[in-house]
C-alpha cells in the first residue's frame, strides 16, 4: 500500500516538530538544573546526559526518557533532510555547503544523544558514561592517531566557529527567517528570547571549542569537557552569577525551541 506524498509530508512535519519540542525540553531541564546549581540549590550543573539520568530517577522516568529518544529522531530526520536534500534551498556555493555540513553534523550529534537516551532507558552499560567521559574517550582515541593533535585542535576550532555562528544568528536575528510569526503579537517577545538563547548557546559552544583546543595543545584529553564542564569553567573563572546568566540564557534557547516546534516553516520537498 503506497503512501501519498501529502500524507508522507504531514507525517515528517509532525515527527520533526516533535523532535524540535524534545530538543527544547532537554535544554529547558538542563538549564533549570544549572541555574539551581549557580544559586547553590543543586550540587552540580548538568549536561544533556546528566539531565537524562535525573529524569530516569523520577517516577515513569524510564518511559519518558525512551519517548524523548524517539522524539529526538524527528530532529535528526529534519537535519538530515536539510543537509542532503537542501529543503531550505541554501544552494551549492561554499557558504551553503558549510551550512549544510553543519546541519549534517547537528543530525549526527542528536542521533548520538538519542542513542544515549535509549541506553539510559534500557539500563545498558554503555549508557552509564556521562558526556564528559565520552568526549574524553573520543579525544583520547583521536590524539593517538597520526596528526591526532591537529585533528583535535581543528575540531575545537570548528566548534568555536560554530559558537561564533550561533551568536551571530542571535545578533542578526536571522533565526526568524524560517519562523511563521508575522501576524502574531508574540513575535517581538519571541525574537528577544531567540536573541538571548542563541548568544548564550554561542558562548557555550565557544567555551567547549576552547577547551578542546586546550586539550589538544596540552595533549590532555581530560580538558575536553561537556556542557556541564562549560558551566564549571564559567563558575570557576567568572563566578556563580555569570554561570547563572549563561544557564538562564540556555533556558531562553529551550523556550525558543518549544515555540519554534509549533511555528517553524518546514517542508521535505526539494522543489518547494
Amino acid at each position: 500500500m503506497s503512501v501519498s506524498p501529502r500524507k508522507r509530508e504531514r507525517f515528517l512535519r509532525g515527527f520533526a516538530r516533535t523532535g524540535l519540542a524534545a530538543h527544547g525540553i532537554v535544554y529547558c531541564l538542563m538549564s533549570l538544573i544549572s541555574v539551581m546549581a549557580a544559586f547553590g540549590l543543586k550540587k552540580e550543573a548538568a549536561g544533556k546526559s546528566e539531565t537524562f539520568r535525573l529524569i530516569h530517577e523520577q517516577p515513569f522516568g524510564k518511559g519518558v526518557i525512551f519517548l524523548i529518544g524517539v522524539a529526538m529522531l524527528g530532529y535528526v530526520t529534519l537535519k538530515f533532510f536539510q543537509a542532503f536534500r537542501d529543503t531550505r534551498h541554501q544552494g551549492k556555493d561554499l557558504k551553503a555547503i558549510m551550512i549544510r555540513i553543519g546541519m549534517f553534523w547537528a543530525g549526527l550529534v542528536y542521533l548520538a544523544l538519542s542513542i544515549t537516551a535509549f541506553s539510559i532507558a534500557l539500563h545498558r552499560p554503555e549508557g552509564e558514561g556521562g558526556e564528559g567521559e565520552k568526549r574524553e574517550l573520543l579525544v583520547t582515541k583521536a590524539l593517538d592517531l597520526p596528526w591526532g593533535t591537529w585533528v583535535v585542535g581543528i575540531a575545537g576550532v570548528i566548534l568555536f566557529g560554530a559558537g561564533i555562528y550561533q551568536a551571530g544568528r542571535g545578533v542578526t536575528r536571522s533565526f526568524m527567517k524560517y519562523v511563521d510569526l508575522h501576524s502574531s503579537g508574540f513575535r517581538k517577545t519571541f525574537e528577544r528570547i531567540g536573541i538571548i538563547g542563541h548568544i548564550s548557546r554561542g558562548v557555550v559552544f565557544c567555551i567547549l571549542g576552547y577547551l578542546i583546543v586546550r586539550a589538544a595543545v596540552n595533549a590532555n584529553p581530560g580538558e575536553a569537557e561537556s556542557t556541564e564542564g562549560a558551566f564549571d569553567f564559567v563558575r570557576n573563572n567568572f563566578g556563580n552569577a555569570l554561570m547563572g546568566v549563561v544557564a538562564a540564557g540556555l533556558l531562553a534557547f529551550g523556550i525558543f525551541m518549544l515555540v519554534r516546534a509549533r511555528h517553524e516553516r518546514m517542508n521535505f520537498d526539494q522543489k518547494r
